[in-house]
């Protein structure tokens, strides 16, 4: 099985390496803070893992790791406090010549009015920069749920989805075409829809 390079940042993409190990041949690097939970985290999923107050001296701990791949997938959320440090990344894999394919996730609204904003302004801000684009939304995901369905049942659908995607696109033959990540596109945003907030390609 091919392995698939991810870079997990902060909570979500703790969560996502750490629930994933069983299904993905994962080459992870979780780049997450030095907080209390952080270390917590890290004591769980003993891979990489650095301080992200010091993602701009860690350049060279990446681009070992992303060295002779022409893409990495990035988890993330778009509103949690190392949420910040995604266009930083993805600045620095640019250097690096590498395609991240991003699979961010936006808030609840319940979460807050200034929560969602924040979400938004990264967003934006991360579209400017080389890459794809995917944003799983967590309203459209409860939304669409059966009621009987609880929050672990939830993000265990949401990890499927991402799981199956990053699956699929690590299927493609290299060098990867325009025309696959188009057909790529269309396919989940049709087959997950309830999930599927958005899909954008910036080259």
């Amino acid at each position: 099985m091919k392995k698939v390079a991810v870079i997990g940042l902060g909570g979500y993409g703790w969560n996502f390496l750490y629930n994933s190990k069983g299904a993905l041949d994962l080459l992870p690097l979780c780049i997450d803070s030095l907080s209390d939970e952080g270390r917590e985290r890290r004591e769980r999923l003993p891979d990489i893992a650095f301080d992200t107050t010091f993602l701009e001296s860690s350049k060279s701990q990446i681009a070992e790791f992303v060295k002779d791949l022409e893409y990495v997938f990035v988890v993330a959320g778009l509103s949690g406090s190392n949420g910040g440090m995604i266009s930083s990344l993805l600045e620095i894999l640019k250097e690096c010549k590498v395609l991240p394919i991003c699979m961010l996730v936006s808030p609840f609204a319940g979460e807050g009015e200034s929560k969602c904003k924040l979400a938004q302004q990264r967003l934006s801000e991360i579209e400017k920069t080389r890459g794809v684009h995917i944003v799983l939304s967590n309203d459209l995901l409860l939304k669409n749920a059966k009621s009987s369905i609880g929050m672990r049942e939830l993000y265990g659908m949401q990890d499927q989805v991402v799981i199956a995607m990053m699956q699929e696109f690590s299927a493609f033959d290299l060098p990867l075409a325009l025309k696959d990540l188009f057909s790529f596109y269309d396919r989940h945003l049709s087959q997950h829809s309830y999930l599927v907030e958005k899909i954008g390609l910036s080259l």
